[in-house]
Parts: C-alpha cells; structure tokens; sequence
C-alpha cells in the first residue's frame, strides 16, 4: 500500500509539472494560472521614436498570442492623453504542435489615425483579454489587462545613423533547411483603391530547426521578398526591419526553433484604373514558403483601382510577427494510463 501511495504521488507531481505555465517575460500579457497569452511588443507601427513625414498615419497592431476559441481580445487606443479609441482585432488560430507553443498562432488589427500636427506625438494601446474557462460545475470569465505606449514625431524625417550588425558566431542556416510564412497586409484583399499610388507590405515569418540552441541563424541579408504585379516581371521589396523572435523548444522531437520576422515594403506607382492581381515570393527558391491568410501556396491579392492618380501617396506602416499556445492533455494522458497500468499490476 506504502509503495502505491508513493508511486501515485510522484505521478501527480509528474502531472503538475506537465501542467506549469510558461513563465512570463517582463511586459507580456500573463493570463490564467501565470500562462503567457500574448507576446509584446503588440504595436507594429508607429514605430518607436520614428520620425514620419506624413499626417496620415495607421495604427498596426500585430502580435504572437495564443488563439482558442474561449479567448477573446479587444483593443483600444489613446493618442496623446485623449479618449480611448475602440477598434477591431482578429485572432488567427494556425494550429498548435508544440507543448505551450503555436508555430504562427497571432492576433492583429488597423485602425487609422485621425490627422496629426507636426511635433512629438504619445500612442498608448489598451489590449484586454476575456478568457473563458471550463470548471465541472459551469464556466468563469476572466479579464486581463496590458498596455504599450510609443512616442514618434511628424515632421522632416531624419535618416537613421548607420549602425553595424554584431557578427554572428554561429553557422547561417542554408537555405533547403529555412521554411517561411508570408503575411501581406497591404494592399487589402478585393478593396478598391482611389489612388494610383499603392503601398505593399509584406512580413516574412521565417526559420529552421537546431538541435543545439544558438548554433544556428537566419542569414537574412540574402532572403529577398519579391513581387510581381500583373503577371510583370520580379521586383524587389525594400526590407524595413527584422526582429529575431523567441527561441523555443519543440519537447516532443527534441529541438529549437530559430525564427526571424522581416518587414519589407515597396510602393506601386502608377496603377492604371481595373482589376489587379499582385504576387508575392521569396527567394531564393530553395527556401519553402508559403502564405499564412489565405489557401493559396504563395499570396495571390486582388485588388481594384479606380480614380486619377493622386500627387499624395497614402501613408501605410503596417507589418505583422506571429504566435503561443497551450497543448497538455497528451501528456496527462500518459501520465494518467502509466498510474492505471501499475495499479492493476499490483492487484495481480
């Protein structure tokens, strides 16, 4: 009897630690039981201390967050101490693979900004959490809070000090070993634009695996985003930033993965009125891709134009990153028949 009550105990503990919630970095979202339910940084543009030349700006919000069905998010701004600002935000659940993580699992949102004056200007985003959770006696409803604040300018922008990049000491992944997600977000899917002046934006999601943490990286500078409008030939995006996102683990095929999230951008000029279809690619081609928003392999966008051409190009900074989630009841499972197992071996 002694011995059972022993091996029971060391099965709950086992169990318990199955269970224990990611430990949180400073300024993420925590919700239920300590878990991680949204990554910082949430606000993708206005960027940080970024200097713009244009009046007109978008509020892009875009962030790795888990996404079940029982989790709902809202979000809400103030520009410089005034009233909150309601505005829509969409999770996009991919699908979970990894104890605790969603390879692309994120939520994002836009909203456009009302005219700024020149001079320093101070965004704070509100994102709230309702988590639904399930009990045997009925559910409960819990609300979390957390809030992101940039500063950035109107006025003559400054171009930024040239910086050089601290030389890797690890091997670049090659390129047959990266796999990668595209996410356009601009142009919108079947809008109709009034300006012949477009802007593309496009974020690659991309990584490989390594079996030791840290040996690896994303040789980034010869990833190129490509586009093609209209069946025309390839062009090349301008790539605007790149973040290298949390290295994690996969605990069921024992390795890491090392994942980079690049922005780039380009402006079509010149549209002429109708429909347009508007590709996006990466190269080289060895590198698998493929498009997170829609069926398709690659992004395909529909988009019409109406209208003259405008002397005024539409201000648009949208970008995206990607996601977190939760999977353990594999885990109780075998914790769960291992106990059942041995307790019939004792009746015997």
């Amino acid at each position: 009897m002694k011995a059972t009550i022993a091996v029971m105990t060391v099965l709950l503990l086992l169990l318990s630690c199955s269970l224990s919630p990611v430990l949180a970095a400073k300024g993420d979202l925590v919700g239920h039981r300590g878990l991680v339910a949204a990554y910082k940084p949430y606000i993708v543009s206005p960027q940080n201390n970024h200097v713009y030349s244009s009046d007109s700006l978008m509020l892009n919000v875009s962030f790795k967050a888990m996404a079940y069905a029982n989790m709902n998010y809202s979000a809400s701004y103030s520009l410089d101490g005034q009233a909150k600002v309601t505005f829509p935000v969409v999770k996009h659940y991919v699908g979970n693979w990894v104890i605790y993580h969603g390879e692309n699992d994120y939520v994002d949102g836009s909203a456009k900004l009302p005219a700024l004056s020149d001079g320093s200007h101070t965004l704070t985003l509100f994102l709230t959490l309702d988590w639904e959770i399930g009990y045997q006696n009925g559910t409960a409803v819990y609300t979390y809070y957390d809030s992101e604040t940039v500063n950035f300018s109107i006025g003559q922008a400054i171009a930024p000090e040239q910086t050089v990049a601290e030389q890797p000491t690890a091997e670049p992944f090659g390129y047959d070993e990266l796999s990668g997600s595209i996410i356009v977000t601009a142009p919108v899917g079947n809008f109709t634009y009034s300006d012949s002046d477009i802007v593309v934006n496009a974020s690659l999601h991309i990584g490989g695996h390594e079996y030791e943490p840290n040996t690896h990286y994303v040789p980034y500078q010869n990833v190129s985003c490509v586009y093609s409008l209209d069946g025309s030939e390839w062009q090349n995006m301008t790539l605007v930033s790149e973040t290298k996102s949390e290295l994690f683990p996969s605990i069921p095929n024992n390795f890491w993965y090392s994942n980079m999230r690049l922005n780039y951008t380009a402006t079509l000029q010149g549209v002429s009125e109708g429909s347009h279809q508007l590709r996006i690619d990466v190269k080289p081609d060895s590198i698998r891709t493929r498009s997170i928003s829609s069926s398709q392999e690659k992004p395909v966008v529909y988009f019409n134009v109406i209208g003259q051409p405008s002397t005024t190009a539409p201000a648009s900074d949208s970008f995206l990153p990607l996601a977190n989630a939760l999977v353990v009841s594999a885990s109780a499972g075998v914790i769960a028949v291992a106990a059942v197992v041995y307790l019939k071996k004792r009746k015997r």
